[in-house]
């Protein structure tokens, strides 16, 4: 068995498989943390690629969740998430252990991508470190966040951003946001679809630093290691902009400036309840007590870290047009 690690602000994820190639593809997914330190949780992974799936998920369990994805099964603090026929996981909660089983490599990512990111979620939501779904960079000591809804472009605008050298990339998807309402960055793998506007630059970015992802349900998409772009990873400012982008029918690129209270509604949806982060609930959630009161805590914690931000940063409405590049160079006047 190969064995990588990954570190997430105090939270290891130890991954074990024979299969060098997922480790390859998680590599790229989380190259940025990979790493090994002095720990205070460590979650434990172990991937099979296997074509027998039978036998995994004990007998005469009765289903506590299902949704499209999977079907779940709870015994005692060990829970079976059952991918319907294609993938079959085994989480034991006690231990912070996971042994996933899958018929195909590409599912095996997946799921095992989206262990990870739900586990380290839930320990950095309870250490007071609490994601939210925007994308983020960085110019002239100033963090920039900007918040859309899924598939209002945040990836179509980041990529404007990748070819300008003096912009500092902190997160593609969803940058961290501490108590005090300080940005830290998240730089996991970025996703294109693959549509022609982006043909160029996937085709600039080696082999070695981009994987294809046939999703389940969304088609598939190329994935790039974020820290490819090496020295502009990682960067942050001592001021926060912080954005809440909307579409509209026009190729102009209005900005308004807005109040607190405002901003602190969109925060509410973006990073109190994360729509569009990749919680996923089989993995987030548990089913006792005990976890109850601590999402209720971590409720609580987001919303004051969401007040924190809102209270500390230049808050706008940015109505952002049909015209790519233009939305780009007025959202870059905000850095002056």
């Amino acid at each position: 068995m190969i064995e990588t690690t990954f570190n997430f602000y105090g939270f290891q994820v130890s991954v074990s498989s024979s299969e060098e190639k997922v480790h390859e593809l998680l590599k790229i997914d989380f190259r940025y943390f990979l790493k090994s330190n002095t720990i205070k949780k460590t979650l434990k992974l172990e991937l099979y690629l296997t074509e027998d799936l039978s036998g995994i998920v004990p007998k005469g369990l009765i289903a506590n969740k299902q949704s499209i994805n999977s079907m779940t099964y709870d015994l005692g603090k060990v829970r079976y998430n059952d991918y319907y026929g294609e993938v079959v996981s085994v989480f034991d909660y006690k231990n912070e252990s996971c042994k996933i089983y899958a018929k195909n490599l590409n599912r095996l990512h997946e799921v095992s991508y989206l262990v990870i990111l739900s586990r380290q979620g839930k320990w950095c939501d309870r250490n007071g470190l609490h994601k939210i779904h925007a994308m983020s960079i960085t110019k002239n000591d100033k963090t920039m966040v900007l918040m859309l809804p899924m598939k209002g472009g945040k990836s179509t605008l980041f990529t404007q951003f990748l070819e300008k050298k003096e912009v500092g990339l902190v997160s593609d998807d969803s940058p961290v946001v501490n108590c005090s309402g300080d940005i830290l960055p998240f730089p996991i793998r970025f996703g294109l679809e693959q549509k022609e506007v982006y043909k160029d630059l996937v085709d600039s970015i080696p082999v070695e630093n981009k994987s294809i992802l046939e999703r389940k349900q969304y088609g598939s998409k190329v994935l790039v290691d974020l820290t490819y772009y090496k020295e502009r990873i990682g960067q942050v400012g001592s001021k926060i902009i912080l954005i809440q982008g909307v579409r509209h029918n026009s190729t102009k690129t209005i900005i308004k400036k807005i109040n607190f209270f405002k901003m602190y509604k969109y925060l509410i949806t973006n990073l109190v309840v994360g729509i569009g982060l990749p919680m996923i609930i089989e993995y987030f959630l548990e089913s006792s007590l005990k976890d109850k009161i601590t999402n209720t805590q971590i409720l609580l914690s987001r919303s004051w870290s969401a007040f924190r931000l809102a209270l500390k940063s230049e808050n706008y409405l940015v109505y952002m047009g049909t015209d790519i590049v233009g939305n780009a160079e007025n959202i870059e006047t905000l850095f002056e």
